[in-house]
């Protein structure tokens, strides 16, 4: 599922679906987990960082799932490529409420900001 993002966005939700990819809006957040960054899988599995667009200009990002496996590529760059079957270890020490769903509904929001 393609999608353009601008550089301000905050939040990429898999709606329903209880997994989701992360796009914080301050990019150096103290004390943010980095499984909580742009692309990750939340909580769950931290993306590669630095491949954002400055503020201003628009990101282009490419989600895919397929089973258990999502994949984020973020203007061009895989960033993101983990099987959540193998995830053991979560922040908060409490898995993931979405991790083993099979099907749902995958959706974009922003933590009050347009999509």
């Amino acid at each position: 599922m393609p999608c353009a993002i601008p550089a301000a966005a905050t939040a990429l939700t898999p709606a329903c679906a209880s997994c989701r990819s992360s796009i914080p809006k301050t990019r150096n957040t103290p004390g943010l987990d980095p499984r909580q960054a742009h692309g990750s899988a939340y909580g769950m599995v931290a993306a590669h960082r630095g491949y954002q667009r400055p503020v201003g200009q628009w990101n282009y990002q490419q989600v895919t799932v397929k089973g258990a496996t999502i994949k984020v590529e973020l203007n061009g760059v895989t960033i993101l490529d983990a099987d959540l079957d193998k995830v053991t270890d979560f922040l908060g020490n409490t898995a993931h409420p979405g991790k083993d769903r099979k099907s749902g509904y995958f959706g974009f929001a922003g933590h009050s900001d347009p999509v």
